[in-house]
């Protein structure tokens, strides 16, 4: 009855009356308001289901309504239930086109998703070697030999070759202090270059040159008394343009200048000449109101580093 009352009626319309015995009292479980009836009539009364293991089953007031509840506040979740079933698969959309529009004139187009088809399988032809060209081994004809000397042509310009520019010079020069008398030449303790077609021996006055040509000469001299020296080519003869001089002592006279000398100059017999003869020249003391003119250098300036008394430098140009 109880399971017949319970899927027939919403079970929060019943109230549960226990009855404990025939004096009617009753123990009850839910409704302070429920009415106990005689077991022993059991008669339903007016509201009641049944009766079922001593228990009645009546129809009570309508309790007051309960609070609302909102999902998952007051009720637990119930179990998961099954998955259903797998619907069935959509319809493909449409392929979707792409249209470069920025794109440059020449790189514009569409592309579309879809795969093309695949293009046609070509085969693959075998390579053929050409024919071998002909080869020409046949000599041509003998070109015209002509044997006929042409006219001489003039002569060129004669040119000197480079390291026969320059290629006599020489420096000599004298640190000790000389007394000179009127008419001799100057003496050269040595030199510190000396190269070509030119000598000069330590401890002497004589130049030699055996070539001939143009040379730059340069000459220093020293003197304690005013006085005056000239470039005198083998002792005969005063070289234009070389007389130098001063008019006060302790003077530095020097002079630069370009002298020619000739193969009519070359006067002079030397062992070291390759004709056998040179010039010569010498630095002259032409001071005639001075019986001698005195060079000075370190001895008489009180220095300690040796300086030139006289010096004299000769490079051959041309």
């Amino acid at each position: 009855m109880e399971d017949i009352l319970q899927d027939l009626l919403d079970p929060t319309l019943f109230q549960q009356l226990l009855i404990q015995d025939m004096s009617c009292n009753c123990d009850m479980s839910y409704n302070s308001n429920m009415v106990c009836y005689p077991f022993m009539t059991q008669t339903l009364m007016s509201g009641c289901s049944g009766i079922r293991n001593n228990y009645i089953w009546c129809v009570g007031p309508t309790g007051p309504t309960g609070p609302i509840c909102y999902i998952n506040s007051c009720m637990p979740d119930g179990l998961t239930g099954p998955t259903g079933p797998t619907g069935l698969t959509g319809l493909t959309g449409a392929s979707k086109q792409i249209i470069i529009i920025n794109a440059p004139r020449r790189n514009r187009r569409d592309i579309n998703e879809q795969v093309g088809l695949t293009g046609p399988t070509w085969s693959v032809v075998p390579t053929v070697r050409g024919l071998t060209g002909q080869c020409l081994t046949e000599r041509g004809l003998t070109g015209q030999y002509l044997t006929e000397r042409g006219l001489t042509g003039s002569t060129g310009p004669v040119e000197l070759p480079l390291n026969d520019i320059c290629n006599t010079f020489l420096n000599a020069y004298s640190i000790t202090e000389q007394t000179i008398p009127f008419g001799s030449a100057v003496l050269f303790d040595t030199h510190s270059a000396m190269e070509g077609n030119c000598f000069h021996e330590a401890k002497m006055s004589d130049i030699w040159i055996y070539q001939s040509g143009y040379y730059n000469i340069t000459i220093n001299i020293n003197t304690v008394e005013p006085a005056q020296f000239s470039l005198v080519k083998n002792a005969l003869t005063i070289i234009p343009g070389t007389t130098m001089g001063s008019i006060s002592g302790l003077a530095n006279n020097n002079i630069n200048t370009i002298i020619y000398i000739s193969d009519n100059d070359m006067m002079e017999q030397l062992m070291y000449s390759q004709s056998g003869v040179a010039c010569k020249l010498q630095v002259i003391n032409n001071t005639q109101y001075s019986e001698c003119i005195t060079l000075y250098g370190t001895a008489s300036a009180n220095f300690i580093i040796p300086q030139n008394t006289a010096s004299i430098t000769i490079m051959y140009i041309s």
